[in-house]
């Protein structure tokens, strides 16, 4: 009787994780309306670019090791185990950052740039992995509450730098002293006293099978997230690339948009995740498939509502947001809603497999998605200009959507 918990407790974390999402979401277009609207479309496309840059390098060196922390519900390492390896990741980040930077001969200033948010990102990626502490006690408020410190000191800082020095740069340094101060101020405070609560009444731990165990077991899985993240920023580059940074500009603030709504998707992934873990290690196929069709429903109506918002007030809305050099998009913008309605299901389809832990088996799909999308973008990029982005990023979605689902049919079957 105690092996299914009732519905209500599932909506308390994804309730707080959307909260979360939705204000650090809201604090990432502030922080790029506001490089919009003070420095020009230029700059946003340099901010772009230090995302594009880092983001694959990024996935990589969190190996999801919070998703991997999250879901060991058997508990079956240290959780120091967790923090030192993901260290280590966040200082590679930044040097793998800056090197690809320096390697293709970028100005000094998009360099540092670079660097600055890669440094942010370091930060944040070691808040990240203390979070899949909390997120295995299904204590979500604890990642919402840093979420909005985060979101709100960084958009501040990165404001204030830009406003008092009109220098991108300055506000990026800003940008991550957010980051800094949402870490030691809050997220390791927090965490150490959690850990002290939890091991006082029972300091027995597992024995640590080895951090370079850690890396061999999430590893794979590192490997699908850098080339979903592949598949992602490669239509950004070919556009930078082929049509300036003007271009990119465009896309990356439109882009935005749809990401706000893929980070309130991965916030409900996030939530659902240890309980969907939970029914797989206990064999509750029925359990473990009701809340993966709450979250495909869900990832698909999210994606459709905002592709019919876009249609109807997008054009205002973008200029709104941003400047009349984006009133034109709203159709671009209503294509990749549509194209992250797919996206979205596939999110939920590969949280499924990766709450199984079967990381292996998503190799193939995310190596063909990420084909996908070299191909696509190098094809229609240059013959039709963003709209030829838009389809390197539906193709990408499709090829994710159908992937994952084989794998999720097949743990399905085994486990029934």
């Amino acid at each position: 009787m105690t092996q299914v918990e009732p519905p209500r407790s599932l909506r308390v974390p994804i309730a707080w994780t959307v909260a979360g999402n939705v204000v650090y979401t809201l604090a990432q277009w502030a922080a790029v309306a506001v490089i919009a609207k003070t420095l020009g479309t230029e700059d946003v496309g340099v901010f772009a670019l230090a995302a594009s840059v880092t983001a694959p390098i990024l996935v990589l060196v969190q190996m999801q090791l919070r998703i991997v922390l999250a879901t060991d519900v058997r508990r079956t390492r240290p959780f120091a185990d967790y923090v030192v390896v993901r260290v280590w990741g966040a200082v590679a980040l930044v040097v793998l950052s800056l090197g690809y930077a320096v390697v293709t001969g970028r100005a000094r200033e998009t360099v540092v740039a670079i660097g600055l948010f890669a440094v942010a990102k370091a930060l944040d990626a070691v808040s990240d992995v203390l979070f899949g502490y909390h997120q295995r006690l299904e204590r979500m408020d604890v990642i919402a509450t840093s979420q909005v410190v985060n979101g709100v000191l960084s958009v501040v800082l990165l404001t204030a730098g830009v406003l008092a020095s009109g220098e991108l740069l300055v506000g990026m340094l800003g940008f991550a002293a957010g980051s800094l101060l949402n870490l030691v101020g809050y997220v390791l405070p927090v965490t150490l006293r959690a850990v002290r609560a939890e091991t006082a009444p029972s300091p027995r731990n597992p024995p640590s099978p080895g951090r370079l165990s850690l890396v061999r077991t999430a590893l794979p899985l590192a490997t699908v997230l850098v080339l979903s993240a592949l598949a992602t920023t490669v239509p950004r580059l070919v556009v930078e690339a082929d049509l300036g940074a003007y271009s990119l500009g465009i896309f990356a603030g439109v882009s935005y948009v749809v990401l706000a709504a893929g980070n309130v998707v991965n916030s409900v992934g996030n939530a659902i995740a240890p309980r969907l873990a939970r029914h797989h290690a206990d064999g509750d196929v029925a359990g473990f498939l009701r809340i993966l069709r709450f979250g495909v429903l869900f990832g698909v109506g999210l994606g459709l509502v905002g592709a019919l918002l876009s249609w109807l007030v997008g054009g205002p809305v973008l200029s709104l947001l941003y400047t009349d050099d984006y009133a034109g998009a709203a159709g671009l913008l209503a294509a990749l809603c549509l194209a992250s309605a797919i996206s979205f299901a596939a999110s939920f389809l590969l949280g499924a497999a990766t709450a199984a832990q079967r990381f292996r088996a998503q190799l193939p799909t995310a190596a063909a998605s990420t084909v996908a999308a070299v191909v696509v973008s190098l094809v229609a990029i240059p013959a039709y200009g963003l709209w030829g982005a838009v389809l390197a990023t539906a193709a990408t979605a499709v090829v994710q959507l159908v992937g994952f689902a084989v794998v999720v049919r097949r743990i399905t079957q085994e486990a029934s």
